[in-house]
């Protein structure tokens, strides 16, 4: 993914025309998530998930879980069918948890109440943790973002 240091994006052209640069959630989620170098593939990855209405951080997730069900990687080039097979209602489409759990491994899932977390790990800021938890509807980071809280206070320890 980075040439130089300091050089994110390669040389040349690569959005097509109109597309915007994805955010953080989508570089996260088909990107580090799934140890995919691959920005271009990324770019799709953003693409298809806005042109199916799917939730990158979701979408991501469950493609992780099903990497670490079949214990490897996802490349570039499947990462686009594994795309449309969720959009298009496949057994991935399910969400994670129910995709794992009808394989008998709920425990891969990185969820809380069934939706799948983003790429802020809770474990280092227990505040975070604790608003994953108790949120009505899971682990949702925009709705109760403690990340913020949790770095600044330690930081002025």
């Amino acid at each position: 993914m980075f040439k130089n240091a300091g050089q994110i994006l390669p040389e040349g052209p690569i959005l097509p025309e109109g597309q915007i640069l994805p955010d953080y959630d989508s570089f996260w989620a088909f990107g580090f998530n799934l140890e995919n170098p691959d920005i271009t593939s990324v770019l799709k990855a953003d693409r298809i998930c806005k042109d199916y209405g799917l939730d990158p951080i979701s979408a991501g997730s469950v493609l992780g879980a099903y990497a670490e069900l079949k214990e490897g990687i996802i490349k570039a080039n499947e990462l686009e069918s594994r795309l449309f097979e969720i959009g298009e209602g496949g057994k991935l489409g399910n969400g994670a948890r129910r995709y794992l759990s009808g394989l008998g491994r709920k425990d891969l899932s990185m969820d809380v109440k069934g939706l799948e977390l983003g790429g802020f790990d809770p474990r280092g800021i227990k505040g975070q943790a604790l608003a994953y938890a108790t949120s009505t509807h899971g682990g949702d980071y925009l709705t109760a973002f403690m990340v913020g809280r949790g770095t600044w206070k330690t930081c002025k320890s």
